[in-house]
């Protein structure tokens, strides 16, 4: 038969791999997963009020976050696509390939 496609687990806000239901069920099931990440560049401009959307610190600390993670699922033995643009485009856009 034909080769599943992998399916494509966006992570957002929630960073963990540990208490992943997402990643409990593509275990049980046996579903390879092709974990992304988009950096959104909406949420790190200036807001209509002059003032950056994202501080340097919490920019900062998202970039440690996605580094870690990155790090912590190639020791499991995959890896983490981060991609920089709008998800709506850049989610559907993986999921095709």
């Amino acid at each position: 038969g034909a080769a599943r496609k992998p399916a494509v687990m966006w992570f957002r806000n929630d960073l963990r791999l540990h208490d992943n239901p997402v990643l409990d069920r593509a275990c049980r099931e046996g579903t390879s997963v092709l974990p992304v990440y988009v950096l959104d560049p909406r949420d790190y401009g200036k807001g209509p009020n002059g003032f950056g959307r994202t501080g340097p610190t919490r920019a900062q600390f998202i970039m440690d976050a996605v580094q870690d993670l990155r790090s912590r699922l190639r020791a499991a033995g995959s890896d983490l696509i981060v991609r920089m643009g709008h998800p709506e485009e850049v989610v559907p856009e993986l999921a095709r390939v």
